[in-house]
């Protein structure tokens, strides 16, 4: 938790107190960072179908959704695409975009369960890292296929998520959007994470992803929501790209 207030300290210049972050009584600025994500989102869904216009990269770019899709097809029965309801700003609902990581037909009770408990902070760690820290997530999770661990791993599920920038449900950096059940389990402080735009990256993916406690990734999301800027969000954004293709997600 403190490596995430150090890392935003740095970003932003030292204008943050950590102490900040508790203060129940946050008024959360307008979203300065829409138009960066609305562009962030036109360029990277460019890049993908749009190879014509961005010579060998995007080319390359354009075939790894493709490939993505493709083994999701061949791997396991359903559609590649994987649509779910998700809470956004102001507590809204919308189609939250992936490609789809689950077999079909999966039963969400055991993780419904375990984020009612990461919430009210009764669960414990699951399993460890490398590094002997705490992991919060259901591990061999029977619902996710091999090819769905291998995409997550990476964040290429994430990519459809483009789509939802554009049509201006999410941005491309902000506290991730929560299920209605997760939602419904929020105390109010927690609730004012859903004050800010939800995003595809954010502070807790970029460092700490899994790694925490719910209310510490509450605290990162109130900490980003008061400090957040173009500047702050570019940063995350280039910080996102090592996460991503090292593997540190899920």
């Amino acid at each position: 938790m403190l490596f995430a207030a150090r890392l935003l300290d740095g970003i932003t210049g030292g204008n943050i107190s950590v102490a900040q972050a508790y203060v129940t009584d946050v008024t959360v600025e307008a979203d300065r960072g829409k138009a960066f994500g609305l562009i962030g989102a036109a360029f990277g869904l460019g890049f993908i179908i749009g190879p014509a216009t961005g010579g060998l990269l995007a080319d390359f770019g354009a075939h790894v959704p493709a490939f993505v899709a493709a083994i999701i097809k061949a791997t396991s029965p359903g559609p590649v695409f994987y649509s779910q309801t998700r809470v956004g700003q102001s507590g809204t609902t919308f189609e939250f975009l992936k490609f789809r990581s689950m077999y079909c037909d999966s039963d969400s009770s055991v993780h419904e369960q375990y984020v009612v408990e990461l919430i009210n902070g009764s669960a414990k760690p699951t399993a460890t890292d490398a590094e002997g820290n705490g992991v919060f997530h259901i591990v061999d999770d029977p619902r996710v296929t091999p090819i769905g661990r291998f995409i997550r791993k990476y964040s290429l599920d994430e990519i459809p998520q483009l789509v939802n920038v554009l049509r201006g449900d999410m941005s491309l950096v902000g506290p991730r959007p929560p299920l209605p059940y997760e939602a419904r389990e929020y105390d109010a402080w927690q609730a004012q994470r859903l004050e800010v735009q939800s995003g595809i990256t954010g502070v807790w993916q970029v460092i700490e992803r899994n790694r925490v406690s719910f209310d510490e990734m509450t605290f990162q999301d109130l900490m980003y929501g008061m400090n957040r800027g173009l500047w702050v969000d570019l940063q995350l954004c280039l910080r996102t790209i090592p996460a991503a293709l090292l593997g540190s997600g899920l």
